[in-house]
This record gives structure tokens, sequence and C-alpha cells, in this order.
């Protein structure tokens, strides 16, 4: 008997998480088909079954960069820090919005934590090449960061160097923990 609770208790769990995978697949095809107010809609039916997911806050997050709203998008990610801190799509998706918000000091920063715990060489590969752009286009990203750790022996034109303890410090408008 406890065996078939287990085993029927195993398939509800099992048929669950293949719902949400759904919605969520359905949520983010109608964002990137640019049906915001249905996607809004699907993820308030969501939010009414499944208390808190990660996913939905980087959907919520996206639509709140589509619709320009980025103190909202920010807060969204932030929370979705709260959730899992190892999450690299949010890191990602922060670094995304402080660039679009040229703010590419904290762009290249988020960017450094996705390519960290990412796991998909072609994502680390995509964010190397994006970091580098913003090196290009601020060659003084790295210099500033040199020049305030006093660690000239680390080379500016390799953040790799970026000390989240420095910029917890150095850093007064955004707290992420």
């Amino acid at each position: 008997m406890t065996q078939l609770k287990e085993e029927v208790s195993l398939s509800n769990s099992n048929q669950l998480d293949t719902f949400k995978k759904k919605i969520k697949s359905n949520i983010f095809t109608l964002i990137s088909n640019n049906q915001i107010q249905e996607a809004k809609g699907l993820i308030s039916q969501y939010e009414e079954i499944v208390n808190i997911d990660i996913e939905i806050y980087h959907a919520k997050s996206l639509i709140c960069i589509i619709e320009e709203e980025y103190e909202t998008a920010e807060k969204y990610l932030k929370e979705a820090i709260h959730l899992d801190n190892l999450n690299s799509d949010t890191y990602y998706n922060l670094g995304y919005l402080y660039q679009i918000n040229n703010d590419p000091a904290k762009s290249y920063y988020f960017y450094q934590l996705a390519k960290q715990y990412s796991k998909d060489s072609q994502i680390i590969s995509e964010i190397t090449e994006i970091q580098n752009e913003l090196i290009k286009q601020n060659p003084t990203i790295c210099n500033n960061i040199s020049e305030k750790t006093n660690n000239s022996k680390k080379s500016p034109s390799n953040c790799s160097y970026f000390s989240a303890n420095w910029w917890l410090r150095c850093t007064t408008n955004i707290k992420i923990c």
C-alpha cells in the first residue's frame, strides 16, 4: 500500500513538473512573439498554482525590460538571486539590464558571474564576446577597478579579477542579498 501511494505521488509530481515546464515554455514563447499581455495573464494564472519560481521571475524581468521598466526588472532579478544565487541566467539577465542602461562596470561584473556559474560553453563564449565589446567601448572599466583595488599586478585587459568584495564595498546603490 505504501509503495502504491509513493508511485501515485511520484506520478502526480511528474505530471506537475511537465505541466509547469509546458506553461513556462508557453510564457517565454508569448514573450518572444511580443504577446506581452497574454504572457502576463499566463504568469498570473501560473502564480495562482505555483508559489515561487525563478523562471517566472526571469519572465517578469524580461517583460519589464521590454516595457522599459528597468527598476522593476532589477527587482525581479534580485528576487531571483535570493532564490538561487548560482543561477547563471539571472546574472546574464542582470548583465544585459545594466548593459542597456549604460552601466558597463555593473554589466561586466554580472556577465562575469554568469560565466562563472554557466555550464554551457556556447553561452560562456557569447558572454566573453560581450565582455570584450564592453571593454572595447569602455576601456576604463578595468583601469578604474585596478586603481580602486590598488592591484596594478592584474592585467587591465582582463577583468577576471573583479572582486565581489570590492564590488559590494564600492556600490552603495545596489544591494543584491
